[in-house]
């Protein structure tokens, strides 16, 4: 086995055979030109605005969040990000969605998370307002006994929700009253003589399903006066209030302010979407008027949201944006890139000198 002395040798000697041949000498510069130039195009690249595109769903169509992604679709515009708005149903529906990569974000109620795999927390939104619509015989949950409920379709989130709310004051399914399971859109073609006695809704304010009852039929609102103790249960419900009037002056819907649940809501991403496209995502976001549509400041993400999902790198790359750039961490590269800058100039001496050739070529290596 050869010793270091006859590697370096061979080495050199390999070294000094190519700085002989004129014809190596300019392939490797032209090697060199090649990797100089495509450096310059990728810099320029960087420098040049970027375009993004990104799939979400901000639930029904009929809710007030697809409302406030539209809105966003129209703004991200200026941002160079184009959204592609797709209504979807339920909440399960839009959370499997993003989890399996046909959505690249979904706005969906926190209560409504599983720990399903690929899914990212991005932000999180001010909470969304329960309502509980009755006809006007109808003043409070107990008089619920015996009545017709909707809670919401089959496995979607209201639902659960909706029927936790009503066990919690003690009322339950095909005991103390009689469920059904209608989709929001279904609610809006059901004839008047159809419709039932009570239902849920679920939506920033004002909430369009709960306008259009008011209105045509003529339905009111009730309290849950039992929120305060469901918010100390669960970190995704709050305390909110209905504000006397909201829904309809005279008479006034409802008639004194309500209290009732709030419900936190969430923008979840799939975890391979592009951190730069979800950092230009919520810089849309945070600068859009979304605020006028759901009536609520909104808050910038922090990073210490109490979501069960992780947080995204498009958030964590948001976060960074305004850091000083006088850290000891900036401190240390500048030092790293200085030391490396001379060390390329080295470098690059050796190498002008080592293609100015001997004094003396080989003319047949030439």
């Amino acid at each position: 086995m050869p010793d270091s002395n006859e590697a370096y040798d061979i080495l050199y000697n390999l070294l000094d055979k190519a700085q002989r041949s004129r014809k190596i000498r300019r392939t490797i510069a032209i090697l060199l030109i090649f990797g100089l130039l495509g450096g310059l195009v990728y810099f320029i690249t960087g420098l040049l605005p970027k375009h993004y595109r990104l799939s979400i769903s901000g639930g029904d169509i009929l809710a007030k969040r697809h409302y406030l992604v539209k809105v966003l679709q129209q703004e991200g515009l200026r941002n160079g990000l184009e959204l592609d708005v797709q209504p979807v149903v339920s909440h399960s529906e839009a959370l499997l969605a993003v989890s399996s990569g046909q959505l690249d974000l979904a706005l969906i109620p926190s209560g409504s998370t599983s720990r399903l795999p690929d899914v990212d927390h991005v932000a999180a939104l001010p909470a969304e307002t329960v309502h509980l619509l009755v006809q006007p015989d109808i003043t409070d949950l107990a008089s619920l006994k015996g009545r017709v409920v909707n809670t919401g379709a089959l496995g979607e989130y209201k639902r659960d929700l909706a029927t936790g709310l009503l066990g919690y004051a003690g009322l339950f399914p095909d005991i103390d009253y009689v469920e059904t399971q209608y989709t929001d859109e279904e609610l809006m073609g059901i004839r008047t003589d159809r419709l039932p006695d009570a239902l849920f809704s679920i939506s920033y304010m004002p909430s369009y399903l709960t306008d259009y009852f008011v209105q045509v039929h003529g339905y009111q609102l009730i309290a849950l006066p039992f929120a305060d103790s469901i918010s100390y249960r669960n970190y995704w419900a709050s305390v909110t209030e209905i504000p006397a009037g909201i829904y309809r002056v005279d008479p006034a819907v409802p008639a004194d302010t309500l209290t009732t649940l709030g419900v936190d809501i969430e923008i979840i991403a799939h975890a391979g979407t592009d951190p730069q496209a979800i950092a230009a995502f919520l810089e849309t976001l945070y600068q859009s008027s979304a605020e006028t549509v759901i009536h609520q400041p909104l808050v910038e993400e922090d990073g210490n949201s109490a979501s069960v999902f992780p947080l995204s790198a498009g958030t964590v790359q948001y976060l960074k944006r305004d850091q000083s750039i006088f850290t000891m961490e900036f401190v240390d590269s500048i030092k790293n890139v200085a030391g490396s800058f001379m060390a390329l100039l080295s470098t690059l001496i050796v190498i002008i000198r080592w293609f100015k050739g001997k004094k003396k070529e080989e003319d047949e290596n030439g």
